[in-house]
C-alpha cells in the first residue's frame, strides 16, 4: 500500500511534466502493471464562465492523454471584469410650464440591460434679447451630473416686443403762406425708433380782416400716420392797415392859394385819404399843353407843348435853358424854342431816334423846372386783303 502511494507521487510529477511537453511519451512502471506510455493531447478549456461588464469570468484549461484519455493536468484561469462600453448618449427635452426638463440616456454595448439615466429641470437665460421689431433668442442649459453626458443647450424664438410709443409732440412752424405741423413719437423701448411726420396744414378763413379790423382763420393739420391725431389752430389776424397809393393831386397850389392831393387806399375805394398843399409862394412852371400826349412812328409832324410860369408868365421864354429827354440834354437843333409862354416843338426827326414807349420831357429855366411825360408808339401796320374773285 505504502509503495502503491509512492507510485502515485511519482506519476503526478511525471503528468505535470506531460503538461509542459505535450505529445511527449513518457514510460511508466508500476509494480503489477504493464508499463504505459501516455502521450498528451492539444490542452481543452472547460467550465467557462464568461465575464460580465462587472463580474470577472474563469475557465480550466485541461490536457488529456491522446491514448488512454486519463487526465494528464488541469489549471483553472480568472478573467477580469469587461467593465461597460457606453454606446452615444440619446438626448431628449420635454416641455413643461415652467420651461424645458432634458433626459440623457446611455445603453451599455455590452449588455443592453445596463443602462443609465438622468434627468435635470434646464436653466434659461436670455441669448439674444428680442427689440421692438426683431426676434430674440432664449436660451436653455441642460447641465447633468454624470460624466457620461455632455452639456446640451436649446434655444427658443422670442417674440419681438414691438413698439411702445411715447405720447405724441406736435411742432407749428410758421411759413409764408401759414403753417407746417411736425408730430413726432419716439419709442420708450429704444429712442433711435422714431416716426416723424411733417404736413401743410389747411387754411380757412373765419372773418376776413380789413384795413381797420382784425379777423380769423383756422389752420388744420391732418396726418397720414393714424397714430397721429388731427391738430387745430385758430388764429386772429390783424387789422391790415391802409395801403395807400400814389398821392394825386386834384388842386395845384398857386403862390397864393393852397391846393389839395388825395389818394386811395388800394385795399379799399372807399377809404380816401386828403391833404392840403399849401400856397406855394414860389415860382412853379407848369404844361398847359403836351403833357402826356403821344407822337406815332412814321409821322412828320413835330411833337408840341406849351409851358407857363404862376408869376410873370411872360418872362417864361427870356428864362427858358435847355431841354432833355430821359435824363439826357437835348441839342438845340432836335427842336424849337418861341415866345407865348413858352412854345416847344420836339422834331420829328429827333423823334424816330426815340424807343417806342413813354419818355420823360424835362424843360430847364433859370430859376426852375418843369417835367412831363409823353408817349412814342409804333407805327401801325396795314394789310390788304384782296376781295376779287378769281
Amino acid at each position: 500500500m505504502k509503495t502503491t502511494r509512492s507510485l502515485t507521487a511519482i506519476l503526478s510529477i511525471l503528468l505535470a511534466i506531460t503538461v509542459l511537453l505535450p505529445n511527449s511519451a513518457l514510460r511508466v512502471e508500476a509494480e503489477g502493471d504493464e508499463t504505459h506510455e501516455h502521450v498528451a493531447a492539444e490542452a481543452v478549456t472547460e467550465n467557462e464562465v464568461k465575464a460580465t461588464c462587472e463580474r470577472g469570468g474563469s475557465y480550466d484549461t485541461v490536457v488529456y492523454c491522446s491514448e488512454c484519455g486519463e487526465e494528464l493536468s488541469r489549471e483553472t484561469v480568472t478573467t477580469n471584469p469587461l467593465g461597460h462600453d457606453w454606446g452615444t448618449p440619446v438626448y431628449v427635452w420635454f416641455e413643461t410650464d415652467e420651461g424645458y426638463d432634458a433626459m440623457a440616456r446611455t445603453t451599455c454595448q455590452n449588455d443592453s440591460s445596463h443602462v443609465i439615466e438622468e434627468y435635470v429641470t434646464a436653466v434659461y437665460s436670455i441669448s439674444v434679447a428680442p427689440g421692438c421689431e426683431e426676434a430674440g433668442v432664449g436660451l436653455y442649459t441642460a447641465t447633468f451630473k454624470n460624466e457620461q453626458f455632455e452639456e446640451k443647450y436649446k434655444t427658443v424664438s422670442l417674440k419681438a416686443t414691438g413698439h411702445s410709443w411715447k405720447e405724441a409732440e406736435y411742432t407749428w412752424t410758421e411759413t409764408e403762406d401759414g403753417y407746417e405741423v411736425t408730430a413726432k413719437r419716439v419709442c420708450e423701448n429704444d429712442a433711435s425708433h422714431v416716426e416723424e411726420e411733417t404736413v401743410t396744414a389747411s387754411k380757412e378763413v373765419n372773418a376776413e380782416a380789413n384795413c381797420e379790423e382784425g379777423g380769423s382763420v383756422t389752420y388744420t393739420a391732418v396726418f397720414d400716420n393714424k397714430a397721429f391725431e388731427e391738430q387745430v389752430k385758430e388764429e386772429e389776424t390783424e387789422a391790415l392797415g391802409h395801403s395807400w397809393g400814389e398821392w394825386e393831386v386834384t388842386k395845384e397850389a398857386t403862390p397864393t392859394e393852397d391846393g389839395e392831393k388825395i389818394r386811395v387806399c388800394l385795399n379799399d375805394e372807399a377809404h380816401k385819404e386828403t391833404e392840403v398843399i399849401p400856397a406855394t409862394g414860389e415860382i412853379i412852371y407848369s404844361f398847359t399843353a403836351g403833357a402826356d400826349s403821344s407822337w406815332t412812328k412814321g409821322g412828320s409832324t413835330a411833337l408840341e407843348f406849351a409851358i407857363q410860369r404862376n408869376i410873370d408868365n411872360e418872362e417864361t421864354y427870356s428864362l427858358f435853358v435847355s431841354v432833355a429827354i430821359d435824363g439826357n440834354e437835348v441839342d438845340a437843333s432836335s427842336y424849337t424854342a418861341s415866345e407865348g409862354s413858352l412854345n416847344l416843338k420836339l422834331s420829328s426827326s429827333y423823334l424816330k431816334s426815340l424807343k417806342v414807349g413813354k419818355h420823360t420831357l424835362t424843360v430847364y429855366f433859370e430859376d426852375g423846372s418843369v417835367s412831363c411825360e409823353f408817349e412814342i408808339k409804333d407805327a401801325p401796320v396795314y394789310v390788304v386783303v384782296n376781295t376779287s374773285d378769281k
